[in-house]
């Protein structure tokens, strides 16, 4: 006798990661419920360039690959949040303002709160309301699909990445990515 077939679980954590493989790889992945045809990701193809915004001329790449998130803060165009990441934001301007080790790192299960807490951050810097040494910064949410988008192997999205890390390190401590 046959063994009853399960539903197959996984967590954000494994299905985030399998994802990110098969888009490294270039790889296509199977829709669940036994679709028959391989489904490519959404925007394989070449993506188009993203027009420069306000000051981003001197960094050609970041403006294409990356949103400028005080900027838009500036514009009004970040969704307002309900402060649910007080003490996190709290936390990583803690860390941002140390002079040594100020890299943070924002883990959590659901993505929308680490989004809250970079929002949120943002528009604190846009307003002049952060340390002195956070003043003036400018704030980047790297846009990884944009990286990967139209790059026909490995080697071309490594080279996209460190063109834009090239940039962010000739900005003298003036961009937080």
């Amino acid at each position: 006798m046959q063994a009853p077939k399960r539903p197959l679980t996984t967590t954000t954590g494994l299905l985030a990661l399998s994802l990110t493989a098969s888009l490294i790889t270039g790889s296509t992945f199977t829709r669940h419920a036994g679709a028959q045809s391989k489904k490519t990701l959404p925007g394989g193809g070449a993506a188009a360039p993203r027009q420069p915004t306000t000051g981003t001329q001197r960094f050609p790449s970041l403006a294409r690959h990356a949103r400028d998130l005080t900027e838009m803060a500036r514009r009004g165009e970040l969704d307002l949040t309900a402060n649910r990441g007080d003490e996190k934001l709290r936390r990583t301007i803690q860390v941002l303002s140390r002079h040594a080790k100020n890299n943070p790192v924002l883990v959590s299960e659901c993505g929308t709160e680490n989004q809250t807490v970079v929002s949120d951050l943002a528009r604190r810097i846009a307003i002049g309301d952060v340390p002195a040494n956070l003043r003036g910064k400018r704030l980047f949410s790297l846009e990884l699909a944009s990286l990967l988008s139209g790059a026909p192997d490995n080697r071309e999205f490594e080279r996209r990445l460190q063109i834009v890390l090239k940039e962010v390190a000739g900005a003298k401590s003036e961009i937080i990515l």
